[in-house]
């Protein structure tokens, strides 16, 4: 890891305070990292569908609307990231959970390609950052967020986050205090959340902004 590349508390995790909030909350571990979870988590539906995800996410899933979101989103907080590789991260964790969210729907036969919407330039970026943290939370506290069964998209998310932290293991973990350590674990789960958030948050408004 280079100089520029030094990943500390300094510069990891989104840099907005309401998404941070949400972001070191308590509830995200208790989604992902339930033991009961992390039962689930290589039983072969799950594999399925986190393999599926993964595969859509190799084809860059993104409508241009989630592509703005997602550059906008990262640009935002490009003076929170200073090591390039964050931002390279982020990208690649949200577009994984994204893509979690869109072999959902295929399941549950809901088109994830929705029609057009006018919108002010930045007025539809604010509202989905908004409806993504109202969605996570439904998430969080199980009230209902998902399509399928929850225990089953919560694992499916628990191991793509755990594929996403590990390939990112040998790069970063030796720089990294275990305080700091978790703190990026986090980074990257809410990264693969936030991206499953906009997927729903995208079909619920039927809205893609070219």
């Amino acid at each position: 890891m280079t100089e520029a590349t030094a990943v500390g508390p300094a510069n990891i995790g989104p840099g907005s305070s309401e998404v941070e909030d949400l972001c070191f909350r308590p509830e995200i571990e208790d989604l992902c990292f339930r033991p009961e979870i992390e039962d689930l988590c290589f039983r072969p539906e799950v594999e399925d569908l986190a393999f599926r995800a993964r595969a859509l996410a190799q084809a860059h899933a993104l409508t241009p609307a989630a592509t703005t979101y997602r550059r906008w989103r990262i640009d935002r907080d490009a003076a929170a990231h200073p090591a390039p590789e964050l931002a390279s991260w982020a990208a690649t964790a949200f577009l994984t959970g994204y893509c979690v969210r869109c072999v959902e729907q295929s399941f549950a036969g809901i088109d994830s390609n929705p029609g057009r919407r006018e919108a002010a330039p930045e007025d539809w970026l604010i509202a989905w950052e908004r409806d993504a943290g109202a969605v996570a939370d439904t998430l969080l506290s199980r009230a209902g967020a998902t399509l399928m069964d929850r225990d089953l998209i919560a694992a499916t998310l628990d191991n793509v986050i755990g594929r996403e932290i590990e390939k990112r293991n040998e790069h970063v973990r030796e720089h990294l205090s275990p305080d700091d350590w978790a703190q990026f674990e986090t980074f990257i789960a809410w990264w693969v959340m936030h991206g499953y958030a906009i997927g729903a948050v995208e079909s619920a408004r039927r809205a893609v902004v070219a």
